[in-house]
C-alpha cells in the first residue's frame, strides 16, 4: 500500500484520528456547513461526541460517489446535528490537548493525497 494514510488508518484506527472539514447542507436550514469531521471512531472522550454521519455532495459536480459516510463531532453528547463547525476548530484544539490528544503537525503527505478534503491535522489519543 503506497498511501501512508490508509495504511495508518488500517493499523492503528481506533487511536490515531485525522481532522478534516467537509461541507454539508444542514438539513433543517438548507444552509452550506463546514462541519469538523474525523476519519474513524476513536478512543478517548472524543468518542463520546462522534456521530456517524452520511450526507449528499451539496453539488452535483463532485467527483465520485453522491453519498459519503464520515464521523462527524457533536457539540454535545445529547444532539445530533448540533455539530462542530470549522467556527469551533479553535475550541476543539484546545478540548484534544487538555484530553490527552497529541496533535501532529507533520501531515503534509496526507494533504499531498488526499486534496479533496480541507485537511486540518492528524491526532493520537495516548490516555
Amino acid at each position: 500500500m503506497s498511501d501512508i494514510f490508509e495504511s495508518i488508518i488500517q493499523h492503528n484506527a481506533s487511536n490515531i484520528g485525522y481532522l478534516f472539514s467537509q461541507t454539508v447542507i444542514h438539513p433543517e436550514t438548507r444552509e452550506y456547513v463546514n462541519i469538523l469531521c474525523v476519519n474513524c471512531k476513536i478512543n478517548g472522550p472524543l468518542g463520546n461526541f462522534l456521530v456517524k454521519y452520511s450526507f449528499k455532495k451539496p453539488s452535483p459536480y463532485h467527483n465520485g460517489p453522491n453519498t459519503e459516510c464520515l464521523f462527524a463531532i457533536k457539540k454535545n453528547i445529547y444532539t445530533n446535528f448540533d455539530l462542530l463547525t470549522t467556527d469551533n476548530l479553535s475550541d476543539f484544539i484546545v478540548y484534544l490537548t487538555q484530553n490527552q490528544y497529541n496533535i501532529s503537525h507533520e501531515f503534509q503527505h496526507i494533504r499531498d493525497h488526499h486534496v479533496n478534503k480541507k485537511h486540518i491535522c492528524m491526532f493520537t489519543y495516548n490516555g
